[in-house]
């Protein structure tokens, strides 16, 4: 059987047949967490980690962007973060435009 959801919220409701009526001897499910929606936090515009490439998205403030692949993260958090930087497109645009010479117009 399908878990219930609730208002989309994601919460797993149990049957209402119990595990022994139906002859499995698995435990019963357990209610998953409702998802947090982290709003983008400018503390992390100033994170040594994220500071170089991060930048909150102007139409989501759930949402940043990656200016380093232009890339947009949806439904942000600190962890989603943590390994989209650790990502091998990341990383392989990281270094190619950190060993880009820009060049100034002189103005």
């Amino acid at each position: 059987m399908e878990p219930d959801s609730i208002a989309g919220v994601g919460y797993k409701v149990e049957s209402s047949v119990s595990d022994v009526e139906q002859g499995s001897s698995s435990p019963p499910l357990k209610k998953a967490k409702a998802w947090y929606k982290q709003p983008f936090n400018p503390d992390w515009e100033r994170n040594d980690d994220f500071r170089l490439w991060l930048r909150p998205d102007p139409a989501d403030k759930y949402a940043a962007k990656c200016i380093v692949c232009s890339t947009r993260l949806a439904n942000v958090n600190k962890s989603a973060l943590v390994k989209h930087a650790n990502s091998a497109k990341h990383v392989r645009n990281y270094e190619t435009r950190k060993s880009t010479v820009h060049i100034s117009d002189g103005k």
